[in-house]
């Protein structure tokens, strides 16, 4: 995705979403989405933020994870809590 992101109103990403930028989108309504997911070229960046082998898919790179236990971290900046939030099973569980 090139460019700028300008949604005044309802923004609906039905599957996953790669974001690749240190601040979060600026959506003045509404935003749904399943996982914020960076792109594969930040492997190695969230390898060492996360502290996690970062080779094969994503649901194998998230299956390693414990997101609540990575979330009571507060080294997260805004953007990389959001992005783990979204990993979360529906509902926080």
């Amino acid at each position: 995705m090139g460019g700028y992101i300008n949604v005044g109103g309802y923004l609906d990403v039905g599957g996953d979403w790669y974001w690749s930028h240190a601040s979060m989108p600026s959506v003045f309504g509404k935003m749904t989405h399943r996982r914020i997911l960076p792109p594969s070229w930040q492997r190695d960046h969230w390898g060492e933020r996360l502290g996690v082998d970062t080779s094969g898919c994503y649901d194998e790179i998230i299956a390693r994870l414990d997101v609540h236990e990575l979330l009571k971290q507060d080294k997260w900046t805004r953007t990389e809590r959001w992005m783990l939030e979204s990993l979360l099973p529906e509902g926080g569980e």
